[in-house]
This record gives C-alpha cells, structure tokens and sequence, in this order.
C-alpha cells in the first residue's frame, strides 16, 4: 500500500516479555500506586471503578443522519441504515471489487451517519477531503502499530494503580484494553480491515491484533459499531473468533470492462455452518459502485480515487 504504511517484524507483536517492565515505571507511578493501594483497603473506591462514563446516545437505536446529505446520496440511506452495527462479511473473486465497495461504505457510513471511520491500510487524502460529518472527523488507523502501542500504555496504566508485572498476561492486557480504550474510541465506528485472513484465519490466530478484534467484534452490537472486511471465500475464516457473530454478507461481483462497476449483493445472514454455508433470512437487496465515474457529492471525485488499489480496472498500476 502506502509508502508509510509501518514495517512490521515479528519482534514488534506485543507479548509479555516484550511489554514494560516494573523499572521503566517512574518512582512517582510506584507511590501512586501504594496510596491506590491503600484507598481501595479503606473502602475508598475511585470513580473510574465505580461509574462508566463512555458516551451513549438517549436511544441507542437512534441513527444520526446528515441534514445535508446530496439528493443523489440520500438514495442510500434505506439500504445503509440497518447495516450500521455489527460484523459484515465481504466476498467475492480477487479484482471484483471487495475494496472498492468496502471504501464506499465507509465512506458513506460516516457522511450519512457521522460514524468515525477506522481502517487497517492507509487511505488516500482524498478520503478526508470532501463530505467529512461532522466536521474534523477524519479516518484513523487501527493496525498492529496502533495496537502494540496501546497495550503498552494500558500496562503502564495499570501498574501505576498497583498491578504487578507477573501479572499482567497478554490476555489480561487486551481486556483491560477493551474495556478501557477499545469500546471508547471505537464507539459508533465502521472498522474497515482489507482482508479478513490477516486477522481470523481459519486457524486462529492468537496475535494482538486478532485478540482486540475479536473482542469489539463480540462487543460492536452495543457499542453501535459496525466491522466490515473481506475475503475470497468464508471458509478461509475462522467461524469460533468471527463468522458466529455475522450480520450481513456482501458479494461483488465486476461488470462493465475497464470502465465497469462492482454489484453488490447484500444478504442477512441468520446461521453459518462450521463450513461456511451462510443461511441467509428476508430479501436481498443490490447496490452499484462504479469506480471511475465522477461522483457530484465526492466533488467530482471518483470512488476509485479514495484508495489505494492494485486493479488496473480501478485506477491501480
């Protein structure tokens, strides 16, 4: 992808001989931790362990909707609405255009509906150029980086309200992550990841970043976010960590030559088998994404110009 996209090595998955030690906390941590020590055999409990101030909505089921959506996106809104939660699965060949519709929906998801928008693969500024709402509210990276360097300041944090090292586990470290920092800045969010093997293949992995994902994943119901990624078949994921908590399937399929349009066939999905075998409920319903037609409300730009691709179809080399 990107020129700037991280060079990651295996030296750099957070594991628990790799994450900070008791020396690297200062001298103030340590004593901050003894008065919590102390509080807490008191009966002196702080207010972060009483109370739980993440945002929420007066109704959690309210959608928040642009006011001023362009007429020809505002055609979107009754296909995009219900999907605006949980886990979806994108499928198709290799060059049908998985990519392509999952840009367009993350796109669309935040100017219709306001959603902050996380994505594994660095996107075109193009992205964030035009049709951002609210205001300020641009995509943000959700990778091995973003990760590792969470869970090394989860730890510290813990340490200083008087954890010991021994044991503070890899596991324990991602709870205490998705409690703490992934159900607050993933809240109301479309988590966009490329391809879907790198986190929940078959053969489940057991890497940091397949640990958070498959917490929000088993979480993104309440925290009113939606998690969209791809793959060319279902049964290359793995069904214990992803495919269980489905909501909707999406099949691309490419028509039109060089300057054609990925079909998208969206289905609910109500049961997967072990095997991948989707038992689908209700109709299904198709949206078309062209990828080099000018688009009024993108400001002339085209869905193909917001990422980065591989397709010569697309606009790749």
């Amino acid at each position: 992808m990107g020129d700037d996209k991280p060079v990651l090595t295996e030296d750099s998955i957070p594991v628990e001989d790799d994450l900070v030690t008791v020396e690297e906390v200062s001298e103030e941590k340590i004593n901050a931790a003894e008065i919590f020590s102390r509080a807490i055999n008191n009966g002196e409990y702080p207010e972060w362990m009483l109370y739980d101030n993440t945002p929420r909505k007066d109704n959690p089921y309210d959608v928040d909707l642009n006011p001023n959506v362009h007429p020809l996106a505002a055609q979107f809104i009754e296909y995009l609405a219900p999907m605006t939660r949980g886990v979806i699965f994108v499928d198709g060949f290799i060059g049908q255009g998985k990519g392509l519709f999952t840009t367009f929906f993350m796109w669309m998801l935040r100017y219709l509906f306001g959603k902050r928008v996380a994505c594994d693969e660095p996107l075109r500024k193009e992205f964030d150029s035009v049709g951002v709402y609210p205001e300020g509210n641009k995509h943000i990276p959700y990778n091995e980086t973003v990760i590792y360097w969470d869970l090394q300041n989860v730890k510290r944090e813990a340490m200083s309200r008087g954890w010991k090292s021994k044991d503070l586990s890899t596991s324990k470290l991602q709870n205490m992550w998705l409690s703490n920092v992934g159900m607050v800045r993933y809240q109301n969010a479309v988590i966009g990841i490329s391809e879907l093997r790198k986190v929940f293949y078959r053969r489940q992995s057991n890497d940091a970043m397949n640990r958070a994902t498959s917490g929000l994943v088993v979480e993104c119901r309440h925290m009113d976010t939606v998690l969209i990624g791809g793959a060319p078949k279902a049964n290359e994921i793995d069904p214990k960590s992803c495919l269980q908590y489905l909501f909707f399937e999406v099949h691309c399929e490419w028509f039109g030559g060089v300057s054609g349009y990925t079909r998208a066939t969206i289905k609910r999905i109500r049961s997967i088998s072990s095997n991948g075998m989707m038992e689908s409920i209700g109709k299904k319903w198709f949206i078309e994404v062209p990828a080099k037609e000018p688009i009024p409300y993108l400001g002339g730009l085209c869905w193909g110009d917001l990422y980065n691709t591989q397709s010569k179809r697309i606009g790749g080399v």
